[in-house]
């Protein structure tokens, strides 16, 4: 008797693992794929960004050389001048290389920052327009591409980098 249950037991559980097996097998899933590089390389508002960011950072550039050649002039007025002249102008000398030194540094980190800043917006919006994307199209799951090789092939059907730049250009 209890082999008899034990058999049945068994064979519920083999015919029920081939039902759940042949259903997952069968069922269609769709994925796709995106190449991230190119919805970056590509991105409309990401190059206008960049656009803004090169702006700012000519200012920063401009404003680091007129700290330079403030320190320069008074490096040559020190080289030329007579020894009151140097210790007068010593003082001065050491401030404009400090104040280049520390607008320099600050400057560096608030532009990496700003950087940062522009990517990460860009990149959000790019993952949230998939999901969206995804979620709306029935996609069980959208891989991304990246340069280190995270998806080494996938056929152009399921290639969705096209129409999901065209989304991300159109907003």
């Amino acid at each position: 008797m209890k082999k008899t249950i034990i058999h049945t037991l068994i064979s519920i559980l083999i015919t029920a693992s081939g039902i759940f097996s042949y259903h997952t097998l069968t069922k269609e899933q769709k994925l796709a794929y995106v190449k991230s590089g190119i919805l970056l390389q590509n991105c409309k508002e990401l190059k206008q960004g960049e656009e803004e960011f090169e702006k700012e950072m000519k200012i920063v550039k401009s404003n680091l050389d007129t700290l330079a050649q403030r320190y320069q002039r008074l490096e040559q007025q020190f080289k030329n001048g007579n020894d009151r002249v140097k210790k007068e102008i010593g003082l001065s000398m050491e401030q404009a290389r400090e104040n280049y030194q520390k607008y320099n540094a600050q400057a560096s980190r608030e532009m990496e920052e700003r950087k940062q800043q522009i990517s990460g917006k860009i990149i959000e919006k790019i993952n949230v327009l998939i999901q969206e994307y995804g979620k709306s199209q029935n996609y069980e799951i959208i891989f991304g591409t990246t340069n280190e090789g995270s998806i080494l092939y996938g056929t152009e059907a399921i290639d969705l980098t096209d129409e999901i730049l065209k989304l991300l250009n159109e907003k």
